[in-house]
């Protein structure tokens, strides 16, 4: 799959030229899949599949990672083709919707992250885990749109991280506390009650 054709594509490197790693995480599934169904759940991944699959690059390798995460690795071009066609996935999901049992359609939305190969030459497991670090940014800001990485975004991200860890430990915390009263109550003497 994806991993042993990045593995060879990134052996040799003769072919990569310039390149772009997109990591794309679909907005909404999990409404879709409670209020309606795995069926339009499932139905909603092959539609964004499918915006994938339309891009008109010719070298590229598509992959549903899991859930409803996609890569999506378009490589030996320049860079303002790469630009283009990350354009053209946009626009495509834009007008990309599934028909629903109520009558009604819901818009297929990515959020995604991106960089270019060799702006960072990097591994492509470092690649990943940069433009992971994008597609959270672009999750939290802007929903639907591809965002390409900045250094300045592993900060946002340690951040959060930071954010988070400081609350699991004040619940963690304040879960000890109630821990210990419950353990050792306070004592009541005779007539203080």
């Amino acid at each position: 799959g994806f991993y042993s054709h990045m593995d060879v594509l990134f052996e040799t490197k003769n072919q990569l030229l310039t390149s772009a790693l997109i990591l794309m995480d679909m907005n909404g599934l999990k409404g879709i899949n409670d209020t309606y169904g795995h069926v339009y759940g499932d139905a909603a991944i092959q539609a964004a599949a499918q915006i994938l699959n339309r891009c008109s690059a010719e070298q590229k390798i598509i992959s549903r990672l899991g859930g409803d995460e996609f890569a999506l690795f378009l490589y030996g071009y320049e860079k303002e083709m790469l630009e283009h066609y990350i354009k053209e996935i946009q626009e495509e999901m834009m007008q990309t919707s599934i028909p629903l049992p109520n009558g009604t359609t819901h818009p297929i939305r990515l959020a995604g992250g991106y960089l270019f190969y060799p702006d960072y030459t990097v591994g492509y497991t470092t690649l990943l885990r940069l433009a992971d670090i994008a597609m959270y940014r672009a999750k939290k800001q802007k929903k639907s749109e591809f965002i390409s990485y900045r250094p300045l975004d592993d900060v946002f991200f340690l951040e959060h991280q930071k954010n988070a860890q400081d609350t699991d430990q004040k619940i963690d915390t304040t879960i000890e506390s109630e821990s210990e009263k419950q353990e050792n109550p306070p004592i009541q003497k005779e007539g203080d009650a």
